[in-house]
């Protein structure tokens, strides 16, 4: 189920919860302006949000197992284009 990041809904048994980063997103973009002049955590999440989407971007015409493999590690059989974001 695919619900707007702040909404809370009960999530139905077997299913998963996805948010969508354009929400999510937003909710970053507002903390960022909360803090005028100074950089944060909230910064580093925009960017990395940035970098989610420039992948997504390159690989807009690719397969669905492409995309999982450029956003995956190496574990994954992918590029690790993402891998990074993680920690």
């Amino acid at each position: 189920m695919a619900t707007r990041a702040t909404t809370p809904w009960a999530k139905p048994k077997g299913s998963e919860h996805l948010v969508c980063w354009a929400h999510a997103r937003r909710q970053f973009v507002n903390a960022t302006r909360a803090v005028k002049g100074k950089r944060g955590r909230a910064d580093e999440a925009v960017d990395m949000i940035g970098q989610l989407y420039g992948i997504e971007r390159e690989f807009s015409d690719a397969t669905d197992q492409a995309r999982l493999q450029a956003h995956g590690g190496p574990e994954a059989g992918g590029t690790g284009k993402a891998s990074h974001l993680a920690g």
